[in-house]
């Protein structure tokens, strides 16, 4: 409840946030969780102790099966984007940019593992497309609450 109020004073007290920076960290996000539970060996869906990952964390969770993960990342998905609507300006883009590079970076580290080159290829260029259009909607949704179009 601390955190709620605290949102709406600062609303009240007409400071900005952008709100709209969740979406492309949360896509960069969404696709790493996806990527990885997508890219276990087969093993894993009979035995999820038979995870491969890189990340301990996220290995943890993996080895407790795929719905401990889902639950897992959810929270902290919610958790992360709290934080990025609680901070407003260079904080917020820095811990953005963290939270977006480094999950872009787990999603693209997958392919080279799991495919062979050239289908990992084509997977990163899909990665990295669909990261960019969420930047792009970002720009977009942002200039029009800013009251600019598209910029």
């Amino acid at each position: 409840m601390a955190v709620l109020k605290r949102v709406w004073q600062r609303a009240v007290r007409g400071e900005r946030t952008d709100p709209w920076f969740c979406l492309p960290v949360g896509v960069s996000m969404l696709l790493d969780a996806v990527v990885s539970l997508a890219c276990q060996p087969g093993a894993y869906w009979v035995d999820p102790s038979r995870v491969s990952e890189g990340n301990a964390t996220w290995g943890c969770l993996l080895a407790r099966g795929p719905a401990v993960f889902i639950l897992g990342f959810l929270l902290y998905a919610a958790v992360v984007m709290g934080l990025l609507l609680l901070v407003s300006g260079a904080p917020q883009k820095l811990l953005g940019a963290f939270v977006l590079l480094a999950h872009s970076y787990g999603a693209a580290s997958w392919p080279h593992v799991a495919l062979g080159d050239a289908a990992a290829w084509w997977v990163l260029m899909g990665l990295f497309l669909v990261e960019a259009a969420a930047f792009a909607a970002y720009w977009h949704l942002r200039g029009r609450r800013m009251g600019r179009r598209g910029t």
